[in-house]
């Protein structure tokens, strides 16, 4: 089969949660993720904006994709998915996840347990009710516009984290559409705000019927040590 595990090392913009822009060159950045990719002969991919050669030189096993700078109308985490539209046109393959890097540990090889037309993402340890950040989203007025948004918002669903997200080709090809539309749509906006966290949990909760928590997830941020899983998120 023809899989990859991708994810993003972009230096180019402020990350809005660190508030200052990620090191160039970081090998510690990467190399626990780097490192289980390699331990289960997986086909990973890193899409960077400006990793020198000697850099990539330490990671033999890995793919480096150079894309362009962050545009200035997009917040990094949002241009994520843009990117990953534009991976996804120019590699067609059987299956793919995109993950964070810097705290995401591969335990077990995906795809060879996963389902196809599924939707395989992270979770966290909080509801919509009980998390005030995501609870934000409905002061925003273009989130309130979209159908069932308050519902959901308001509701005891587990909130879904899109830094563990795939499946099968077809089906994660049409859920980033929906979100590429969607942040496309926010570019030109007065509001100065990272989207993507609350339109993935809209759209895998309206639009499809996803697969989260145990065996695709640790519990986020446990730190636990376990192999059980596929993925350790922190």
């Amino acid at each position: 089969m023809n899989n990859f595990i991708v994810s993003t090392y972009l230096t180019s913009a402020i990350d809005p949660q660190r508030e200052q822009t990620k090191e160039i060159d970081d090998a510690k950045y990467i190399e626990t993720w780097y490192n289980s990719l390699v331990y289960l002969n997986l086909n990973g991919v890193l899409l960077h904006d400006g990793l020198s050669a000697e850099f990539q030189a330490q990671f033999p096993r890995l793919t480096f994709k150079q894309v362009d700078t962050i545009p200035k109308d997009i917040q990094l985490y949002d241009y994520r998915w843009v990117l990953y539209y534009e991976f996804m046109l120019n590699n067609p393959c059987d299956a793919v996840f995109f993950t964070d890097v810097s705290d995401v540990k591969i335990m077990r090889n995906p795809f060879y347990e996963f389902s196809e037309n599924i939707i395989y993402c992270g979770d966290e340890r909080e509801t919509f009710k009980e998390c005030e950040w995501m609870k934000s989203a409905l002061d925003d007025n273009f989130f309130l516009q979209l159908k069932g948004f308050k519902d959901l918002f308001t509701s005891s669903n587990i909130i879904l984290n899109c830094g563990i997200f795939g499946g099968t080709y077809d089906i994660v090809l049409r859920f980033i559409n929906y979100t590429v539309a969607l942040i496309e749509y926010l570019r030109f906006r007065p509001i100065d705000k990272t989207v993507d966290m609350p339109l993935f949990n809209y759209i895998a909760y309206r639009y499809f019927s996803p697969e989260h928590g145990f065996p695709v997830n640790s519990i986020f941020k446990a730190y636990e040590k376990r192999n059980d899983v596929w993925f350790i998120h922190k």
